[in-house]
């Protein structure tokens, strides 16, 4: 079976355009599975309408999709209005199914996914110095609940991955999948959330996710990690096209 990976689409950036925009992304024919590891939509700044024909686009291009909200779809928001108005446009598509912190298994494929999100590493006080600097921090509303749905994260996905599981989620799992020209920034704690223990004990075959708009394919113990977000605009051009990623699973 064929699966692709997209993420990171930032369709808000594409106002007016967002329909044509998917349609002329790299999507393989005939997909059993689609990928979608977040940054989709912005529900707070989006209308009703295009965001239902966005994901209802998404829906058509494979017989399953499997979706996880980035940070981005909670921008202008609470975490559960935003979380509220998804769960209405899903029950339109159902070959869409979100992983919070969940699993499903399609056709034999097992899949454990969420947002991930990251861990609370210094404290209150670091997080303080550097809330200027990240848009969560004053771009989502009550945003006080990231630490807490890492843990839950964490949790579900140690109690239910194993060595046929593909993992999904939006944040980084391991600081290896940093771009290098961000190896030393003080910010990577809230794109990464280190699974280290995770993947030298529970050894799933994929790990897929978005959030760093670089490409990223490698290995860690008996785990591939891939990455392929499409970005913000201006990110990808002749020179750097976005490209189909594809998967026999």
């Amino acid at each position: 079976m064929r699966l692709q990976l997209i993420s990171d689409l930032h369709t808000e950036f594409r106002r007016g355009g967002e329909l044509a925009f998917i349609q002329y992304l790299p999507i393989e024919k005939g997909l059993d599975f689609l990928v979608v590891a977040g940054d989709l939509v912005v529900f707070a700044e989006q209308g009703e309408v295009i965001i239902k024909a966005i994901f209802g686009a998404i829906s058509e291009m494979a017989r399953h999709v499997i979706y996880v909200t980035g940070n981005h779809e909670y921008y202008g928001s609470t975490k559960e209005w935003a979380e509220e108005q998804l769960r209405e446009v899903l029950s339109l598509y159902p070959n869409i199914h979100w992983l919070d912190n969940s699993e499903i298994t399609l056709d034999g494929v097992h899949f454990v996914g969420g947002s991930m999100w990251y861990p609370d590493v210094d404290g209150l006080n670091y997080v303080k110095m550097y809330m200027r600097m990240m848009n969560d921090f004053y771009a989502i509303k009550l945003f006080d609940w990231a630490e807490r749905e890492n843990t839950r994260f964490n949790a579900f996905v140690n109690g239910y991955a194993g060595q046929d599981t593909i993992v999904v989620t939006h944040h980084l799992p391991h600081p290896r999948c940093t771009p290098l020209e961000f190896v030393h920034s003080a910010l990577n704690r809230y794109f990464v959330s280190d699974q280290s223990w995770t993947l030298a004990t529970r050894k799933p075959k994929l790990w897929l996710f978005g959030h760093t708009h670089r490409e990223y394919d490698g290995q860690l113990s008996e785990t591939r990690l891939v990455c392929n977000p499409f970005g913000y605009p201006g990110e990808r051009n002749s020179k750097n096209p976005y490209k189909a990623v594809v998967f026999d699973v």
